[in-house]
């Protein structure tokens, strides 16, 4: 039979993370969470895309608009955590960011303009109304 493998002097020493040496997963994993982030915001612009092109409901495409702004937040906030991180504190990234804010700007004007200029029932609301009045029973 094989002899196991001996221990490193070093595999029970633990050393604390420390600024100059920190573990090497922390940026992968911080550039993860914002990468997952703007992807969900990018998806969400691609639905919104999609919602206008159908013609969609004004008051979904209104929740959609909020359901932007919030991600938008989530994604200054995952940046926020990856700029933190201590290799990242010497290569700041504020395009990021602003590229960000740019492309959510200019689709809170084609919302806008959508919800003001879309020719068709106001909304969904309204919409599924009058389909519960064409099916009412007549009045004797």
């Amino acid at each position: 039979m094989a002899e196991a493998r001996t221990l490193s002097r070093n595999a029970d020493i633990h050393t604390d993370d420390m600024d100059e040496f920190p573990p090497l997963f922390l940026n992968r994993a911080n550039k993860q969470i914002r990468t997952n982030e703007k992807t969900r915001h990018t998806r969400l612009i691609n639905r919104i895309k999609k919602h206008m092109a159908e013609l969609g409901s004004r008051t979904e495409l209104n929740f959609m608009r909020r359901n932007l702004a919030n991600q938008l937040e989530e994604c200054i906030r995952a940046h926020k955590i990856y700029q933190s991180s201590p290799t990242q504190r010497q290569n700041p990234e504020h395009e990021w960011v602003a590229k960000l804010e740019q492309a959510t700007t200019k689709y809170y004007g084609r919302i806008d303009n959508y919800i003001r200029t879309a020719p068709r029932a106001p909304s969904t609301s309204s919409s599924i109304q009058s389909t519960i009045t064409s099916f009412s029973l007549p009045s004797q």
